[in-house]
């Protein structure tokens, strides 16, 4: 298989350009048989094309599959380009041409992975699970940009449902869920922020971990350690320490563990008599 090599300009056309191809031993020898000979080691995608078809049809179909994998391969090495020049411009407050470079990471994310983004899946990243943190990074910014224009509010509502569905496999949970949170409430869309939540299954006073592990939150165990948490830990000073606490760092936690199924079988086992427990020794009153 050909490969791409990076040069200034094509050898044999002259064309001011970076992306050569090279001509593999196998493609040099067909030319050869058919009379043609090659003295360059790599050229431009127009020479590329234009030698190939000195060849048989199949040769021909082959090279443009080599043109479109070493096109990939430039763009996917490019992508980090655009996310650091985002990332600066969010900085001097140029936010247009912070969401342009964003976007156009994105598309080319898709375009690399043949999927439209709203068909992106975390498993798809498991060689390499760093991108997912940058899809969802270059999303939140897109949803806190569109948020300013009226225009946008739309693609801003597409990009926050993507983002929850995706946020949870990152280590931007907790700081993106506080910040949406707080943002609904002063927002120009707060649909877009509340679809970000939704879809991230967070819901709001009722972050217990334990919540994974059971289909519905009227749940006899879930109800019962929400009476120890209003009528015990709520008691005291010590106690309310821990549940602020408790539910600021919950929600990052519980949605991570949400994804192992182990995880949720040894909560529904522990769970219940341990609840049973607590209501037994302080005399919860269980509604």
């Amino acid at each position: 298989m050909t490969s791409m090599v990076m040069e200034n300009g094509c050898p044999q056309c002259n064309s001011q350009t970076n992306l050569l191809h090279k001509i593999d031993p196998g493609m040099r020898l067909r030319l050869e048989k058919e009379g043609e000979t090659i003295p360059y080691d790599a050229v431009c995608t127009s020479c590329f094309k234009e030698i190939s078809k000195k060849l048989s049809n199949a040769s021909f179909l082959h090279a443009e599959q080599v043109i479109q994998e070493n096109y990939k391969k430039s763009l996917w090495k490019n992508r980090l380009v655009l996310i650091r020049q985002a990332r600066n411009l969010i900085i001097m407050k140029n936010h247009a041409e912070a969401a342009i470079c964003y976007e156009k990471y994105l598309r080319i994310v898709e375009f690399v992975l043949e999927k439209k983004r709203e068909n992106f899946q975390a498993d798809q990243f498991k060689d390499n699970p760093k991108e997912v943190s940058l899809i969802v990074g270059a999303l939140w910014a897109l949803v806190e940009i569109y948020d300013l224009h009226s225009n946008y509010h739309r693609k801003q509502e597409q990009a926050a449902v993507k983002l929850g569905e995706l946020v949870s496999y990152t280590n931007l949970f907790t700081s993106i869920i506080k910040a949406a949170s707080a943002k609904r409430k002063i927002a120009k869309n707060p649909r877009a922020y509340r679809a970000l939540l939704k879809t991230a299954n967070v819901r709001t006073g009722n972050c217990f971990i334990a919540s994974i592990a059971f289909e519905s939150r009227n749940d006899p165990t879930l109800i019962t350690l929400r009476a120890f948490r209003d009528q015990v830990l709520s008691a005291s000073p010590i106690g309310r320490i821990f549940v602020r606490t408790y539910y600021r760092w919950s929600p990052g936690l519980a949605n991570r563990l949400q994804h192992y199924q182990k995880v949720k079988n040894l909560l529904r086992q522990v769970l219940p008599p341990f609840a049973a427990c607590l209501k037994r020794v302080f005399s919860l009153k269980v509604r």
